[in-house]
């Protein structure tokens, strides 16, 4: 077993193999077969995010011990914080022009940006990696759910603005990714 001691700004993706209930704590295998034991506290996440710093936003509905609400990622704690405890999936989905599996599905990942933290940074040319990084956020949760057995759909048909009134935020949202069960 890896003993990571240490904050590190990639995500360790891999399998679950096994999960302790009991003991909260699960078993995940990376692709060059290296095993990690997580133990899972009141802020422990599956990451599927890098580099797109704050945030980071979904719109729970059913997933289990974790109440309906929105949450806000928080890449620097690696945690979640509960920022509305209202069931946001039918807004969303009309602001996303009404399509339903934004409504029915079980975990909605809204992907918003600030392009002036990475243009302060690195000027114009910012905006152009927080695009880059988009792709490889959405290729990794493609991949996640279906490596769960589940299915997502990238979703960039909606209003921006009725986007981020419903999400009572500042950022950009740029993609939206409905999770769940394959039909």
């Amino acid at each position: 077993m890896d003993n990571m001691q240490f904050e590190f700004s990639d995500t360790i993706a891999g399998y679950v193999l096994e999960f302790d209930e009991k003991k909260n704590i699960f078993k995940l295998r990376t692709t060059n077969n290296r095993d990690f034991f997580i133990k899972l506290t009141a802020t422990t996440i599956g990451r599927i995010l890098r580099n797109l710093d704050e945030p980071y936003m979904d719109c729970t509905g059913e997933i289990k011990d974790l109440p309906t609400g929105m949450y806000k990622y928080n890449n620097r704690s690696h945690s979640l914080s509960l920022v509305k405890s209202d069931d946001l999936r039918p807004s969303l989905s009309q602001a996303a022009l009404n399509q339903p599996w934004v409504k029915e599905a079980p975990l909605v990942i809204i992907i918003c940006a600030d392009y002036s933290i990475t243009t302060s940074r690195y000027g114009s040319r910012g905006k152009r990696y927080v695009d880059i990084e988009l792709g490889h956020v959405g290729q990794n949760i493609y991949l996640e759910a279906t490596a769960l057995g589940l299915g997502t759909v990238a979703v960039g048909a909606f209003d921006d603005r009725s986007v981020k009134e419903v999400l009572d935020v500042k950022e950009d949202p740029l993609y939206i990714f409905p999770v769940g069960a394959r039909k």
